[in-house]
């Protein structure tokens, strides 16, 4: 860790930053929303968590507009106070080619995407690292699974997760290549 602010100074100097995807914005996420943004470095493409209103109230009280995010809508049909927000229905539970190629193009315009499903975080091409914020051990299996999968290096914060089948997860990362 030492020298890290250097090293991500130097990752933005040169235009370039470590892209994150961050899974449950509870406690820990959004504190990790919130201190991504002010690193130089790092970027958040994408927040994702079951509550979607919570995700969008965060992102507010964090000054992120809603110009600034495009919602992902699954599995809750959201009713939010503000129609301004763009956002990309999934009808059938699942992500299409041409879904997906949208949300990439979004993320290469600098919005952020926010949904309320996991699978999201794993058809992002831009992200470097998913952070497993979610405290849940069965989201916690699902998202380094399928993140491993992906060639994603994944950062878990999730206890609960990590102490009942992190050792097998780091045996499935190292064969991946990714951390």
């Amino acid at each position: 860790m030492l020298g890290l602010n250097k090293k991500l100074k130097s990752l933005a100097s040169n235009g370039k930053s470590i892209k994150v995807a961050i899974a449950g914005v509870g406690q820990m996420g959004r504190s990790l929303v919130s201190h991504i943004r002010e690193l130089d470095g790092m970027q958040v493409l994408a927040a994702v968590d079951q509550d979607i209103g919570r995700i969008t109230g965060i992102l507010k009280e964090l000054d992120i507009g809603y110009d600034e995010m495009v919602l992902v809508e699954s599995k809750n049909k959201v009713n939010l106070e503000n129609n301004n927000i763009s956002t990309i229905t999934i009808e059938d539970s699942r992500l299409d080619i041409s879904i997906r190629k949208k949300l990439n193009q979004l993320t290469g315009e600098d919005k952020l995407i926010v949904a309320d499903d996991l699978a999201v975080l794993f058809v992002l091409n831009d992200v470097d690292v998913i952070v497993d914020a979610t405290g849940s051990p069965e989201a916690g299996a699902y998202i380094a699974s399928n993140a491993i999968s992906c060639k994603k290096h994944i950062v878990t914060l999730n206890v609960e997760a990590d102490v009942t089948i992190g050792p097998l997860f780091k045996k499935m990362a190292d064969k991946a290549g990714v951390v």
